[in-house]
């Protein structure tokens, strides 16, 4: 998978114990309400990671903007946007553009 040589494993490289801590102590609604925007019944999407093209979140938006033609119980998170990449301004174009703003 690596054709580019542009990253590594590393094997073992986070201990599981403290996540599994946490999922032992920390209930979903808790962990939920850490969360900003509105609560509630909502379902919420959450995706990490650098925005950028190799991660095309643009499909995820495309995809959410679908969605919301049929329902409105959901919400999006795009956590890793870094201001100054184009694609970052393409993705807000196309939320904007979708009418997601709120989703």
């Amino acid at each position: 998978l690596d054709g580019r040589k542009n990253f590594e494993v590393v094997h073992n490289g986070l201990s599981a114990a403290p996540f599994d801590q946490f999922i032992r102590t920390v209930s979903k609604a808790d962990a939920a309400a850490t969360l900003p925007g509105p609560a509630g019944d909502r379902l919420r999407v959450v995706a990490v990671g650098t925005v950028c093209e190799r991660k095309a979140q643009h499909v995820l938006v495309e995809a959410a903007a679908q969605l919301a033609k049929t329902r409105r119980d959901f919400v999006c998170y795009l956590v890793g946007a870094r201001e100054g990449l184009p694609y970052l301004s393409y993705v807000r174009h196309l939320i904007r553009a979708r009418g997601l703003e709120n989703v």
